[in-house]
């Protein structure tokens, strides 16, 4: 006589198929967490680089211009210009929200109505300072005699200078990270927060630059 069994087939429950996509949901999840997290990181690190360099490359081009010359004019800070010696730097403040003001006419190219960060001009008879306010010369775009020393994609927040009794000039500048990533000033400081809620934003990059120069021509 022939025993009779049921037969059994091989198989996961539907509990524990529901456990391993379970667990796989998960590891993905946090393999997708560390990514992100990574890029913000990496994406921080490349803005402060960014900011970075090219406050100190500003600086040092200001301070090289100032040290052996004493023939700084400020009367044109106000229109976004500063002229030292042979040369002037013109540049366009931002907002805090990234765009120039609407308020005042931002600096253009010649011939343009191109906006730039700051450019430095060679200028030997300091007119980009002399002129009346609102009638003050435009840099030819793509001349030899300009040279860009922050693009667009930098904010400049503040551009402030001043000199002491005893030829001291002090620069103070705050570059920042353009539209959307721009700092905000905050209980009287630059701060990376997003728009409306402030909560911090991880884009974001702020630096706040300053110089005293001694001018060694004075």
């Amino acid at each position: 006589m022939k025993d009779s069994s049921s037969t059994r087939e091989n198989g996961f429950t539907i509990i524990e198929l529901t456990l391993a996509l379970a667990y796989v949901a998960f590891i993905m999840t946090f393999i997708v967490v560390v990514l992100v997290q990574v890029m913000n990181i990496y994406n921080k690190g490349i803005a402060m680089r960014q900011i970075d360099q090219t406050g100190r490359q500003l600086s040092a081009d200001v301070a090289d211009q100032t040290r052996f010359n004493g023939m700084v004019n400020l009367s044109a800070l106000s229109a976004d210009r500063l002229c030292v010696g042979g040369v002037s730097y013109i540049w366009n403040l931002t907002d805090q929200s990234g765009n120039f003001p609407s308020n005042t006419p931002a600096n253009t190219y010649s011939g343009t109505t191109t906006n730039f960060g700051l450019v430095r001009v060679v200028d030997p008879t300091q007119s980009y300072c002399q002129a009346s306010s609102g009638n003050y010369p435009s840099p030819p775009r793509g001349s030899q005699q300009v040279t860009e020393l922050v693009s667009t994609n930098v904010a400049i927040l503040k551009f402030t200078a001043a000199v002491s009794s005893n030829g001291l000039l002090s620069i103070d500048v705050v570059l920042s990270t353009s539209g959307q990533n721009v700092a905000q000033y905050i209980n009287n400081n630059w701060t990376c927060a997003s728009h409306g809620d402030n909560s911090p934003n991880q884009f974001c990059a702020v630096g706040e630059f300053n110089n005293i120069i001694y001018q060694r021509g004075n």
